[in-house]
């Protein structure tokens, strides 16, 4: 975690479905490469299959990273929990298969953080909370989400976890006011931003003057990444651990 200068505030390294650049997103090699590189915390998704597992995958659809027509959410885990999911991305990740959350959970260091993406079909808020008390502690857990009903109901059910809206920039016209205005409906813990530009990072700058957490997704540019140290922002979403950190330690 680095140090921003003058100051006692840090930036957290957050690597995107893990080290996703160098090991196949979403699974056990991906995250624990992200730990071994020193990331601070990791992203992932979550997605829930037809007998209510709560696995990790971006994509219900599986046909991206198995090459099968395979959809999660009409299939009972055993059906998908053999499936292999990391030759597309190198055949030395050939044995990877899909994680359960519980698994990655029960695998993360003490000191380190988890970012859990959640999709909007998920509604089993009680039993995802269940998984996480019975795996690793509340601080240690963040959820994300791009709805901000589904941010209200997850602040509502469970309160001891922080949840932060996700939002792209210009889905909100970059209108800082709105951005604001569903910060607080919501009861977001602040705002995870798309940052694809120096617009971008300038809203951010905005947001993060108005007192609100913020996060930057998902930023892989040297000049972005500097840039966005100057918003003194929260944390960097990245695909690339290794340059995120290697800035973070030069600041």
């Amino acid at each position: 975690m680095a140090l921003l200068p003058g100051t006692k505030k840090s930036i957290l390294s957050i690597s995107h479905r893990g080290a996703s650049k160098y090991a196949p997103e979403n699974t056990h090699a991906s995250y624990n490469l992200a730990w071994q590189l020193g990331s601070d915390a990791i992203e992932l998704d979550i997605r829930e299959t037809s007998d209510k597992k709560i696995v990790c995958s971006h994509d219900d659809d599986l046909f991206r990273v198995t090459g099968q027509k395979k959809i999660i959410s009409k299939l009972r885990y055993s059906e998908i929990k053999d499936l292999e999911v990391g030759s597309w991305k190198l055949k030395k990740y050939r044995d990877e298969k899909i994680p359960l959350l519980s698994e990655v959970l029960s695998n993360a260091p003490k000191n380190k953080k988890i970012f859990i993406e959640i999709k909007y079909h998920l509604q089993r808020v009680r039993e995802l909370i269940k998984i996480i008390e019975s795996n690793i502690e509340f601080k240690q857990c963040h959820f994300l989400c791009f709805s901000p009903d589904v941010i209200a109901k997850l602040n509502e059910k469970a309160p001891t976890i922080k949840a932060t809206l996700n939002l792209r920039p210009d889905s909100c016209n970059y209108d800082l006011k709105k951005i604001d205005e569903l910060i607080v409906k919501s009861k977001s813990h602040g705002v995870s931003l798309q940052i694809r530009s120096l617009r971008d990072v300038k809203l951010l700058e905005q947001i993060k003057k108005l007192g609100h957490f913020s996060i930057a997704w998902t930023v892989n540019h040297k000049v972005l990444i500097k840039n966005l140290m100057k918003t003194k922002i929260d944390g960097i979403i990245t695909d690339d651990p290794k340059k995120v950190i290697t800035v973070l330690k030069n600041i």
